[in-house]
């Protein structure tokens, strides 16, 4: 799984390739050897999937911030302001652009906490399965 990056993706697109990894419906099969082996590498794939759509993510997030952050600093009244000792204002625009921004990076964030709660649990699994092999 190749994720093109031409552009940033909306969260409902990852939600989407996380959903075709059909990871509610994993089955853990330990009863033999064999199938403890193709389990643990059905799981090792579907990690290596969640950490490229994480790292998409992250991207993604970053470029988000980076974009209002350069916003911010384009609105600057003046280096003077800027580089001042006194304690600085916050005005309410700013204010206003960091909200805008935590709303906007808000599904991205719940994306890479749904996406680390399942990097876990497959760690755990992980763990679990080389336990029964040794």
């Amino acid at each position: 799984m190749q994720i093109a990056r031409e552009k940033k993706l909306k969260p409902s697109d990852y939600k989407k390739m996380i959903q075709k990894l059909d990871i509610e419906n994993f089955e853990l099969k330990t009863s033999y050897i064999f199938e403890a082996k193709a389990t643990l590498i059905n799981l090792l794939r579907i990690e290596d999937h969640l950490k490229e759509i994480r790292h998409c993510v992250s991207s993604d997030m970053r470029e988000i911030q980076i974009r209002y952050l350069k916003s911010d600093y384009l609105n600057k009244t003046s280096i003077v302001d800027f580089l001042s000792l006194k304690k600085s204002r916050v005005s309410k625009k700013r204010i206003s652009m960091q909200k805008k921004m935590d709303k906007e990076v808000g599904p991205y964030q719940n994306l890479l906490e749904i996406i680390d709660d399942y990097l876990q649990q497959i760690e755990e699994v992980k763990d679990y399965i080389n336990s029964i092999k040794e």
